[in-house]
């Protein structure tokens, strides 16, 4: 039989095929009634997908009366993949997913903060080559790309923004083609988005957001506090693709003075540089912490937020208030959204249990119906994670669908 590739189906068989992969495992029915055609059409399609080897019958669902009906899924055996790309500040993932949504491979590598773009996109080519050759996967199997980047990148030329200089590590990375280099790594055409938004987008494509067109996603990391969201199945995006224009909502009028040149932004209270910052001049001030006889200028966010975990009295104090200040910015954005579900998830929320139960807590007072309703969420899952989104993005658009 011939190899036939997504670029040779029609729009029906496209539409017909993304719906299996939104829904993993799905009827003939619940095709038809997500998509609109006749059963007698869908079915049409259906064996027509499975002929080309896209779609196979993965079971039998429960029976309303008659025959059970026959379930398909995405076919494994197919070789189409995505990659997914987040380009943090102190780290770069790279991840490879097969086009059913499943995960093959995912690396990453730690970095200092002050790398170059060009050692950047040598990273990201070593990581990348490395998961295809560990798992016998060929350059031309892979079709798209989807990225992330802890600065702002103009979405369709995908050169980087100088919009907040703080968040560059150096020069260098100002009006880089971001997005051609990456493009010539990967070989296929690549989607830019912010880092929450892919986060976002994978919980909502796969993960506790599924069938859920209102989502919120805040990400917190090293890198920033950032929020993506979803209204009504679109992708709400700041200008100039700008990653944490949240972080920088006024929460104190005149207030402590933020990198972006204001006073009172969450990013002056809540973010792992405030953290350090306020951790470090209260220790300079004489204060006593278990953290005291580290060298002051190695101490990290992680070291203060573990430290608050075992209970040290003026890290707790610390991250107590970081935890509290974000948490009243979030309470104003759900406010103004009305998301159907908020969920939150990052490094500085997965790994530190009193920052994450102090943001629950105070938003949950704050703001009633997230608790009478359900609908606040940890994130669990790794469709949290930027990079896994991102690849889920690029096989959205694989079938026929940009967001």
């Amino acid at each position: 039989m011939a190899e036939y590739s997504l670029e040779e189906l029609s729009l029906e068989q496209m539409t017909v095929l993304r719906t299996i992969f939104e829904s993993e495992i799905i009827s003939r029915d619940e095709i038809s009634e997500k998509t609109g055609f006749k059963s007698p059409t869908t079915n049409r399609f259906l064996e027509s997908l499975k002929d080309y080897g896209f779609v196979v019958v993965c079971g039998e669902g429960d029976s309303t009366g008659g025959r059970r009906p026959l379930l398909y899924s995405l076919n494994e055996e197919k070789r189409i993949f995505s990659v997914g790309l987040m380009i943090g500040l102190y780290h770069i993932d790279v991840a490879v997913l097969h086009y059913s949504g499943r995960l093959v491979d995912v690396k990453s590598k730690t970095l200092s903060g002050d790398y170059t773009p060009q050692e950047g996109i040598l990273i990201i080519e070593e990581l990348y080559r490395s998961i295809l050759t560990e798992n016998n996967i060929r350059p031309e199997e892979v079709k798209m790309a989807g990225m992330s980047t802890f600065c702002s990148v103009q979405k369709t030329e995908g050169a980087v923004l100088n919009v907040l200089p703080s968040m560059l590590p150096n020069k260098e990375w100002e009006n880089f083609p971001l997005k051609q280099k990456v493009s010539q790594v990967f070989g296929t055409d690549v989607i830019v988005e912010t880092s929450a938004n892919g986060a976002c987008m994978g919980e909502y494509l796969l993960g506790q957001g599924r069938h859920c067109s209102n989502l919120c996603f805040l990400l917190c990391g090293g890198g920033g506090i950032r929020i993506g969201s979803i209204q009504n199945g679109t992708i709400i995006r700041p200008i100039y693709n700008q990653d944490d224009a949240f972080s920088h909502m006024v929460i104190v009028a005149g207030g402590e003075k933020c990198e972006c040149g204001n006073y009172g932004c969450i990013n002056a209270y809540s973010s792992a540089k405030a953290i350090v910052k306020r951790f470090v001049t209260l220790l300079k001030m004489g204060r006593s912490s278990c953290l005291e006889n580290m060298d002051i200028e190695s101490i990290t966010v992680q070291d203060i937020l573990s430290a608050a975990d075992e209970d040290d009295f003026l890290a707790k104090e610390v991250v107590t208030q970081a935890a509290t200040m974000l948490s009243v910015g979030i309470a104003n954005y759900i406010n103004i959204m009305n998301p159907s579900i908020f969920v939150y998830g990052g490094i500085m929320i997965e790994n530190h249990r009193l920052y994450r139960e102090i943001i629950q807590e105070n938003v949950q007072n704050k703001v009633p119906f997230l608790k009478e309703n359900h609908t606040l969420f940890r994130c669990r899952s790794n469709y949290g994670k930027p990079v896994i989104g991102n690849g889920l993005l690029a096989i959205e658009a694989l079938l026929g669908r940009r967001y």
